[in-house]
């Protein structure tokens, strides 16, 4: 793959986020922002963001054909209040 090299700024924060990051991964600061902007997973084995709604999609899916009744939007709101 054709690479091009750029010049982007961040808050000094993000950068030290994004650099823990990479360093946490064993991966350089690059392969980090490319990978994230390109929505692929950071770690081997791990889904991408599509895969996971994919695999969502089916699990929706299969619980739907058995009948059994999920309110998404409560299910979600219970999910994003406990983290």
């Amino acid at each position: 793959m054709k690479t091009v090299r750029t010049t982007i700024t961040l808050s000094q924060d993000l950068h030290t986020q994004l650099r823990h990051q990479a360093t946490k991964l064993k991966i350089s600061l690059s392969e980090l922002v490319s990978k994230r902007l390109n929505n692929q997973p950071l770690i081997k084995g791990e889904l991408s963001l599509q895969e996971r709604l994919q695999r969502d999609m089916k699990l929706m899916d299969t619980i739907s054909r058995a009948g059994v009744s999920i309110d998404s939007v409560k299910t979600l709101r219970e999910e994003r209040d406990i983290s």
